[in-house]
């Protein structure tokens, strides 16, 4: 049995990195698995920041190629990629581990809805699980008295599913009055009662400027970007998970 690698660009966004054999099924050895890795890092520090890992003609992965794959995203994730692995195979997909809490993968049944992602339209907001434990919203527009009342519900709803680790990406926010600010304290709050905790995503200094005269970046952790802001929720996780 002969297997492949070779990766096609979807998009400007999109790059699926696909195994594949010369006959049905097949079992990912490391020789594959190296070659997977290998391909998957480069595309990740040539700046393709959604990689696709096809192993749909896949039915199972060795012990030792199976450490050399999550090796490998998880040197692509640090590297910028966002992750995803297609699967078909259940003995594949039980043998793949669940990701950790400082770097994610998500797992779909196809290419197409890898490529869909699992972004959840919340009414103006939406939101994404990173992982078992972090969730990002992104805020898609200004905050005050009138708006902010949808964004306290996506919050509410989220906490009381246990998402007590919360990114939330206030990029699209151009102004915030007092209400905003609350509802954002009040989360805070709240995920803090069960352990959890909380970061914003403000890339803009007008925005940081209304949390800095108020006093509240003492309060909470402020990022200009997503993935810093998530490797500092996954160290929280971590330190949430040895306290316990």
């Amino acid at each position: 049995m002969q297997l492949k690698v070779s990766y096609e660009d979807r998009s400007d966004a999109v790059t699926v990195v696909r195994v594949e054999s010369d006959c049905p099924g097949g079992t990912v050895d490391v020789n594959c698995a190296w070659e997977l890795r290998k391909v998957m890092v480069q595309l990740a520090e040539q700046g393709r920041r959604t990689l696709i890992a096809d192993l749909s003609g896949m039915d199972d992965i060795n012990s030792v190629a199976l450490d050399v794959l999550v090796g490998g995203l998880k040197r692509a994730h640090f590297k910028g990629a966002r992750l995803s692995v297609v699967v078909t195979s259940e003995r594949l997909r039980n043998s793949l581990p669940k990701a950790g809490p400082t770097w994610s993968y998500r797992i779909h049944d196809t290419v197409a809805g890898a490529e869909e992602g699992d972004v959840v339209r919340a009414g103006r907001h939406t939101y994404e699980h990173l992982s078992e434990s972090i969730t990002l919203v992104k805020v898609m527009l200004d905050l005050d008295v009138y708006t902010s009342v949808g964004l306290r519900k996506v919050l509410v709803d989220l906490i009381k599913q246990g998402r007590y680790f919360l990114v939330i990406d206030l990029t699209e926010v151009e102004y915030l009055d007092s209400t905003g600010l609350g509802v954002i304290v009040g989360a805070l709050k709240y995920v803090r009662a069960f352990e959890g905790a909380l970061a914003l995503v403000v890339p803009y200094e007008p925005a940081v400027k209304q949390f800095r005269i108020t006093g509240l970046t003492k309060v909470f952790p402020i990022f200009r970007s997503v993935d810093p802001a998530v490797e500092f929720l996954g160290r929280e996780v971590l330190g949430a998970h040895a306290r316990r």
